[in-house]
């Protein structure tokens, strides 16, 4: 790169200055805008050729002044131009903070439920409290007393202002606990189809024998209970019906089907290692993607966001980081030995989910073969307690 030279500017005085700038010329000292005013000469030259002007200007008993060097001012303005952004942005920075200060560019709800924040941002919209408002312009204990009587599902909320972020905590209904319903009546049924191997009978009365099959509904214990009135002459005794909560234990043998399908083909995501990094800048919850190039083909995703602060205040910008991660859609073949290792493992996982609280007295296992897949149906011999109280439910009258 080309050093640029230091360019001055000198003024002369005194009645000799024309003699000068004649030995000037003859000694080869480039210089230009030469001109004379108010018996000054004033001419530019480079920084080099001042101290030999300024031996000539000796001889001649002259004075001579060097007024500017445009070298170093124009340094001062390069340095004051490629600092501008930076002022700009500080001066546009101090702005927007004194703005921003006063507005509401977050609004933060202390809940963890879904249906509760949407509700609550909702009944701010309608107060028309949202991002972007101003935090002078509402009654926050108004709007409390709005929000615990319109929001289900909240018996208390709080409204604080901390810099540009609302704060809205709550507190949830502490729901009633659910009444067991000891007054009222009810019987213990059968939840199977099987036979009834065990029953013990805490309150009520066993309607079927032990060793008698049962199907489910079946009323095993029950809650209603019928006693006779004292015969009178010539009289028939009548019924009274009692009835109180039947509660027991009732165990019982019985079968349940499981099924699964296990096809020879099957498409898998397989990965190809390939990934990009993409960016997009969130404004108010519109992304605006900060590339141009296109993705093709098929990617998972991974998003990370990161909220944008100037001096402590969040503002309602984000930039969301996605990693996308290539994959492509791949037929994987199963053999009949890889199935089998599928079945036995599917059948283990069935039994430890669904089947952990009964014991396994016989298993039946049926394998339907055809040329897209097989069918496996499973037959499980369970014994158990299988008894549910049922509320009886009384007409009035």
């Amino acid at each position: 790169m080309k050093k640029q030279k230091d360019i001055c500017i000198l003024t002369i005085s005194g009645a000799k200055r024309y003699k000068l700038l004649n030995k000037i010329i003859s000694s080869d000292i480039e210089c230009e805008q030469i001109y004379d005013k108010n018996e000054q000469l004033s001419l530019s030259c480079n920084k080099k050729a001042v101290k030999q002007i300024k031996a000539l200007a000796k001889g001649c008993g002259l004075d001579i002044k060097e007024t500017i060097n445009y070298s170093r001012l124009a340094a001062v303005k390069k340095h004051l131009l490629s600092h501008l952004g930076l002022m700009c942005g500080i001066l546009l920075s101090a702005m927007l903070s004194l703005i921003l200060s006063n507005m509401i560019l977050r609004i933060k709800i202390e809940n963890d439920d879904p249906n509760i924040k949407a509700d609550i941002l909702s009944v701010l919209d309608e107060n028309g409290l949202h991002i972007g408002s101003f935090t002078n312009d509402f009654d926050y204990v108004k709007l409390e007393r709005t929000l615990k009587s319109k929001v289900d599902g909240i018996s208390w909320a709080g409204i604080s202002v901390q810099g540009s972020t609302l704060v809205i905590d709550t507190i949830d209904n502490i729901p009633i606990p659910k009444s067991d319903n000891k007054r009222l009546p009810c019987n213990v049924v059968s939840l199977y189809d099987g036979v009834l191997e065990k029953a013990e009978v805490f309150s009520g009365e066993l309607k079927v024998k032990v060793g008698s099959g049962i199907r489910a509904g079946d009323i095993i214990i029950s809650g209603e209970q019928i006693k006779l009135t004292e015969q009178e002459k010539d009289k028939e005794p009548n019924e009274i019906k009692t009835y109180t909560r039947a509660s027991g234990r009732i165990y019982g043998t019985f079968e349940k089907k499981a099924e699964f399908y296990f096809p020879y083909e099957q498409i898998v995501n397989t990965p190809t290692g390939k990934s990009e990094k993409h960016s997009y800048l969130n404004i108010f919850d519109t992304d605006i993607p900060l590339f141009f190039d296109d993705l093709e083909g098929k990617y998972t995703y991974k998003t990370h966001k990161k909220p944008l602060t100037i001096f402590g205040f969040e503002l309602p910008l984000a930039v969301t980081d996605v990693e996308y991660n290539e994959y492509v859609e791949a037929v994987n073949y199963y053999t009949d030995e890889q199935i089998s290792d599928m079945i036995e493992k599917s059948k283990t996982n069935y039994e430890q989910s669904f089947l952990s609280s009964f014991e396994i007295k016989d298993t039946k296992k049926q394998i339907n073969k055809t040329d897209d897949g097989v069918s496996v149906s499973v037959t499980y011999t369970l014994y158990g307690e299988i008894g549910e109280q049922v509320d009886i439910y009384l007409n009035k009258g």
